[in-house]
């Protein structure tokens, strides 16, 4: 076929013919560039890809072993609560069991340092001969008001409130020991036990009335450690052996 220069001489044959054939050789000009073109972006994407398959892979890795690591620690703890949950009643009912011995031993450790304070005590009022009977009358005298006040509020509290008159009875006898130890320069170390702090007084009291006061500050914290009332017989022997100790380190006391 004859070049045409001017396509509007042809007929509508003729001018589709040509148009299809001039948009062939545009498309195989163009395809090559666009078949490198998606070469090298395949090729990009791909690098690219393997780069962040890299990444991830060791990313994975890391998290494996973390998982890992987690599950071991874990394993134990998870362990001992599914058993805890499995056999929660039976704990239940082990733990009321050793809480009643809990109590039972808190008592009887309680009674015990009771009797030990009262069998000093008896040897403190022994050894003050006859005079120590009169009360706070005679050498009882020089006890202070506020100690008998301390003591009388304490025998008040035994009927309804016995364990509170145990912490009420024991704070003349501690007061009493402190202010001694102050007057006599001594540096008391806080929560230093009162019986020790008595120890060291210059005037060397006697070993009866520093294990009356140990034994008086150890049923104090036995009585503390028990869950409700004590016996009100039990807080009144407590009164009497505090009220004995307190009216001996009155009487002892050095005069200023």
């Amino acid at each position: 076929m004859a070049a045409v220069s001017d396509p509007s001489q042809l007929d509508p044959a003729g001018l589709c013919y040509h148009l299809i054939v001039m948009f062939r050789t545009k498309m195989r000009s163009r395809g090559l560039r666009f078949t490198m073109l998606a070469v090298v972006l395949l090729v990009g994407v791909g690098v690219v890809l393997a780069a962040v398959a890299g990444q991830l892979a060791g990313f994975f890795s890391e998290l494996g072993e973390f998982v890992t690591r987690l599950l071991e620690a874990v394993a134990w703890p998870l362990a001992i609560l599914t058993v805890a949950w499995v056999f929660r009643k039976e704990i239940k009912v082990k733990l009321k069991e050793l809480k009643s011995v809990t109590v039972g031993a808190h008592k009887a450790e309680f009674a015990g340092n009771l009797n030990e304070a009262t069998r000093h005590a008896g040897n403190l009022e022994r050894q003050a001969g006859p005079d120590s009977e009169a009360g706070d009358g005679g050498q009882g005298a020089t006890i202070p008001v506020w100690v008998s006040e301390k003591l009388s509020h304490a025998d008040e509290l035994v009927h309804k409130q016995p364990k509170e008159s145990v912490v009420a009875a024991f704070e003349p006898v501690k007061s009493l020991i402190l202010e001694e130890a102050k007057e006599a320069g001594l540096v008391v170390v806080p929560q230093a036990p009162v019986s020790e702090v008595l120890r060291q007084l210059p005037r060397e009291p006697s070993d009866d009335a520093v294990r009356a006061v140990g034994a008086l500050e150890k049923a104090r914290r036995g009585a503390l450690s028990i869950e409700g009332p004590i016996a009100e017989a039990e807080a009144r022997g407590y009164v009497s052996a505090a009220r004995t100790v307190a009216r001996t380190l009155a009487r002892q006391r050095p005069m200023t």
